[in-house]
This record gives C-alpha cells, sequence and structure tokens, in this order.
C-alpha cells in the first residue's frame, strides 16, 4: 500500500456521484491512495469544478463519473469535461443504472470504466 500512495500522491481526483455512501467510500479510498479528491453531484457542478481548477492552474487528474449522476447523457458529459481540459483521465462507472457498451465509452471520450462496487485493487489500476 505505501507504493501506491507514493505513486499517488499528488493527483487530484474528481468523485462525481451523487450517492452519499459511494461517495464516502471513494473519497476514503482515494486519500488513502495518498489523492486529494473534491465531490460533485451532478454534472453541472462538476463541469464548474473542473473550469474553476483549470483556470487556478491546479487541474484534475482524473474524473471517476457515475452512470447515474448524467441523466442519461455520459458522452456528452465527458465531451465537455475533454473540452475543458484534453488531458483530464475520465473514468466511467455504471454504477447501478447499468452501463454503455465499449464502444460507446470510447467514442464518449472515456479512458477506462471502473466496474460497481468499486474494489480497492480496481480502483488502484485506474488510478495509474
Amino acid at each position: 500500500m505505501k507504493n501506491n500512495i507514493r505513486k499517488f500522491a499528488g493527483k487530484k481526483v474528481l468523485i462525481l456521484n451523487r450517492d452519499s455512501a459511494a461517495v464516502l467510500s471513494l473519497a476514503g479510498m482515494v486519500k488513502d491512495l495518498g489523492c486529494e479528491s473534491e465531490t460533485a453531484a451532478t454534472w453541472q457542478e462538476a463541469i464548474v469544478l473542473c473550469a474553476e481548477a483549470k483556470k487556478a492552474e491546479k487541474p484534475f487528474n482524473i474524473v471517476l463519473l457515475d452512470a447515474s449522476t448524467v441523466d442519461g447523457n455520459a458522452c456528452a458529459v465527458a465531451q465537455k469535461l475533454r473540452a475543458l481540459d484534453r488531458n483530464i483521465k475520465l473514468v466511467f462507472s455504471p454504477g447501478r443504472a447499468g452501463g454503455l457498451s465499449l464502444s460507446e465509452w470510447q467514442k464518449g471520450g472515456f479512458s477506462v470504466t471502473l466496474p460497481y462496487p468499486v474494489k480497492l485493487d480496481e480502483l488502484t489500476r485506474v488510478l495509474a
């Protein structure tokens, strides 16, 4: 675990999820891995936070996007986030809402998917 903490130290993660229990769990795992995190309950809030972070020259490295927060518009939200920061890693989690097909999440600009429920080893994989 210590090697992972050093590996991820300094990474900034935005957790886009409206489920407070999931947010607490993810935020705890992200912190345990040495990352800084912020949360957004809606995609609109996530866009604002990403824009503000980019403007402050402290952009997010990764966005963990739960499908239930984007009202069926995961690809459109991904494109908006990508327009703000082309270097951001977008991680799609189908959550409890089901998911996009492999070709859909790739076309939408997502870097990787994160299965639900999230396990520490899977989170470590996507943060890498």
